[in-house]
């Protein structure tokens, strides 16, 4: 199909194979798509607005990737998925507004979107994709819920009671900018990596119900000074704490743990204190 602009200079998307002119700058949605097909504004380095039709269910694949002028995108409520890097390298992207109905993040969606500093996650998501905030460098609050009682503090990340069981690979890897983390107890994996490189990051409160931390989940957390692993882990992945050269105390109970990878404190301050706990 081709190209149809309105008077105004807005282009509309009718989805279905739609050839997109690599030059947009402004797009509204027909009332008809369904979907966003993959690829369909990959590269479209002027776009800068971008209205999306409610009854929109689905964002495919690497459909806005790399669209480096885009600053702001609202996703309506009957979105229920967002597919793998559909806004990867959107480096201007600021602003994003998640609607409840959203139920699944696919993998590196989010990847390298340089500009986004807070993200607000609704809780019907149970299923956000490896490396899904990788390189968000200045990412600084995460709010895992559309609940009003949380004081959404500033600096601050909450994961809260929803469907999500797994922080997966990656998912925020050298976020460089996030400080703070608590995790549900509906959580009960922490993934390869999945913290990485966050140097700002200074406070990790895990839940009971954690059941498995994967090797190297908060490798080289350089601001890290304490941490508390709850009872119901009972297994902790190699390097998994490596090089958290400010970790200094360490609350564990041994006996809960069946596995302990190797060098899971190397490279922290003489060997943090380790105290178990008395329950």
């Amino acid at each position: 199909m081709s190209k149809r602009k309105f008077d105004d200079g807005v282009f509309e998307y009718t989805g279905n194979g739609q050839t997109v002119p690599k030059d947009v700058v402004s797009v509204r949605f027909h009332p008809s798509v369904v979907k966003v097909d993959n690829n369909a504004f990959d590269s479209c380095r002027e776009l800068r607005k971008v209205v999306l039709n409610e009854g929109l269910q689905k964002i495919g694949s690497s459909a806005f990737y790399a669209c480096k002028s885009l600053e702001s995108i609202t996703l309506p409520s009957t979105v229920t998925e967002i597919s793998q890097s559909a806004f990867n390298r959107c480096t201007s992207l600021s602003e994003i507004v998640l609607n409840k109905g959203l139920r699944k993040i696919g993998p590196a969606v989010f990847w390298d979107c340089a500009s986004l500093q807070s993200i607000a996650i609704p809780s019907t998501v149970s299923e956000i994709g490896r490396s899904a905030f990788e390189s968000c460098n200045s990412l600084r609050t995460v709010v895992f819920s559309d609940s009003n009682s949380i004081k959404k503090t500033a600096l601050t990340a909450y994961l809260i009671k929803g469907g999500l069981k797994k922080i997966e690979a990656n998912t925020f890897s050298d976020c460089k900018s996030l400080e703070s983390i608590t995790l549900p107890s509906t959580l009960t994996e922490i993934g390869e990596r999945a913290f990485d490189r966050c140097k700002k990051l200074t406070e990790v409160e895990l839940k009971e119900g954690l059941q498995n931390i994967n090797q190297r989940a908060f490798y080289e957390n350089k601001s890290l000074k304490t941490i508390v692993i709850p009872c119901t882990v009972n297994s902790i992945g190699s390097m998994a704490f490596k090089g958290c050269t400010e970790l200094k105390q360490v609350t564990l109970n041994h006996k809960k743990i069946k596995t302990m990878g190797d060098n899971v404190f190397e490279g922290c301050p003489s060997s943090p204190t380790v105290i178990t706990p008395t329950k």
